[in-house]
């Protein structure tokens, strides 16, 4: 296990912190590559070039789950390209804005209620939004089971 896996594990032990992290992050991500399909280079737009950044960590972090996570964000690359070509530009802004927003609310009070503890990202800015999108879905994964349950 990576160190920043290791880092970013032992702020979020509590199940239902957890749980918040699902929702909330993808929701982050989703918001973010919504932002930035409105950038374009010459390597493509911004939107594809982080997903290819992050998909080339987790790579490295685990190849057994890569492909499926690697499915999983870009379904989410996928969407907000969707939502972004039926929008206006100022609309595509103002719903990433509110999205983004909501998602960090949503980690904000996962670590204030139940996990009392400050988030990973007050001691480790980089390690947390590198690897907390692969947190999440690894979670995910290895939790659906026990979800679709409850």
């Amino acid at each position: 296990m990576s160190n920043e896996l290791t880092f970013y594990q032992s702020y979020h032990k509590n199940y239902y912190n957890q749980l918040i992290h699902v929702v909330g992050i993808p929701s982050i991500v989703w918001a973010v590559f919504l932002y930035t399909h409105r950038f374009k280079t010459w390597f493509g737009k911004g939107s594809t070039i982080l997903y290819s950044l992050y998909m080339l960590k987790y790579y490295q972090v685990d190849k057994s789950r890569f492909l499926r996570i690697a499915l999983f964000y870009y379904i989410l690359l996928r969407n907000s390209f969707n939502k972004y070509s039926s929008l206006n530009r100022n609309d595509s802004r103002n719903l990433s804005i509110k999205v983004f927003s909501l998602g960090w609310i949503l980690q904000f009070i996962g670590h204030g209620l139940f996990e009392k503890k400050a988030p990973a990202l007050l001691n480790g800015f980089t390690k947390s939004i590198t690897i907390g999108p692969y947190f999440a879905y690894k979670h995910l994964e290895d939790n659906i089971g026990k979800l679709l349950k409850r």
